[in-house]
């Protein structure tokens, strides 16, 4: 008796903010059947009301229902119309016969699905603080349970269908919108660059070109920032330019100079910022009189009025930009 009553003792020391003596009972009972019931009953409430709290928009109201699993495009497309016409007697599908809005109704179903991910990637984050977390594990109750069953600390989530779910529909969801931004954004990438005969996502280091170990070659079709340069000398026609702290571990550093035709005075030692791009090479004569030729540059600045564009009617080029007030409206054309 002596002996239960110290091995008794040694499981309130072990947790008694969560071991009752009426659990002690469940334990020599039955440990592997009524403790894990009585454990686990709480943890599957937790994340049904959990997700129920993501999937009803508590964290971030979306018009995509995610009760059924969206395997493509196509279903997550009549998924949202569906919706749509549901709670306002709008037909999405009918608004899509112009090539104009076509592109809006991809954005469109971009953000849902952005939305929808933050809800879920915010539910399985508190579940992941909460039931999930090695802190529940902390009793002896819990202890005892997830002993030898897992070596997760999600064991109890990982086992419950909903969390299950809950982590097929966000992988779902992010596999769309990785195919769908591809698709969307080499499209308008090949209509600005045709429009404008520039492609200003495609950008590199300056610096990248002036390392002493395999520098990268420039060309013409990318955009060079100025990011760790400084003047060198002040030449005709430009100035001289080269890297400014960029040294590795592994003995790579900047040791390569550049050119960048401007009118504009610079000092020397003067750090620089912009973007530039390629435009064939400079000779000049150094201070010992040896003719020296470089790679050259010009400033450059890109202005939407530049063109017969407009910064409105691209939606994932050169970035994702978020949906106004005013771009709902043209969709529904009201």
């Amino acid at each position: 008796m002596k002996k239960i009553l110290l091995f008794i003792s040694g499981l309130c020391l072990m947790g008694c903010s969560h071991f009752s003596f009426a659990k002690v009972k469940d334990f020599f009972t039955d440990p592997n059947t009524k403790r894990q019931q009585l454990i686990s009953a709480e943890a599957e409430t937790t994340i049904h009301e959990e997700i129920a709290k993501a999937y009803g928009g508590e964290y971030g109201g979306f018009l995509v229902s995610l009760e059924e699993p969206m395997p493509s495009l196509e279903v997550v497309s009549a998924n949202i119309e569906g919706q749509l016409q549901k709670h306002t007697n709008i037909n999405l599908s009918q608004l899509q016969s112009s090539s104009k809005t076509s592109m809006l109704k991809q954005a469109v179903i971009y953000n849902e699905l952005s939305v929808a991910e933050r809800a879920l990637i915010t539910a399985r984050e508190n579940l992941l603080k909460g039931v999930c977390s090695p802190k529940a594990f902390n009793s002896w109750d819990i202890y005892q349970i997830s002993k030898g069953r897992s070596s997760s600390a999600e064991w109890f989530c990982n086992e419950n269908i909903e969390y299950q779910r809950l982590n097929k529909q966000l992988e779902n969801i992010q596999n769309l919108k990785r195919e769908l931004y591809q698709t969307a954004y080499n499209e308008e990438r090949e209509k600005f660059v045709k429009i404008t005969g520039v492609d200003i996502s495609n950008k590199a280091l300056l610096t990248a070109t002036l390392l002493n170990y395999m520098p990268l070659t420039p060309n013409k079709n990318t955009l060079y920032d100025l990011q760790n340069t400084r003047v060198i000398q002040t030449l005709p026609k430009g100035i001289l330019v080269g890297g400014s702290g960029v040294v590795s571990d592994f003995g790579i550093y900047t040791d390569k100079m550049a050119f960048i035709y401007t009118s504009k005075d610079f000092v020397d030692g003067e750090p620089l910022q912009g973007e530039v791009k390629f435009v064939g090479t400079y000779q000049y004569r150094s201070v010992l009189g040896a003719n020296r030729k470089v790679n050259a540059y010009r400033f450059f600045s890109f202005k939407w009025e530049q063109y017969n564009i407009r910064r409105e009617d691209f939606y994932f080029y050169p970035v994702v930009r978020e949906l106004g007030k005013s771009d709902i409206q043209k969709l529904l054309n009201i």
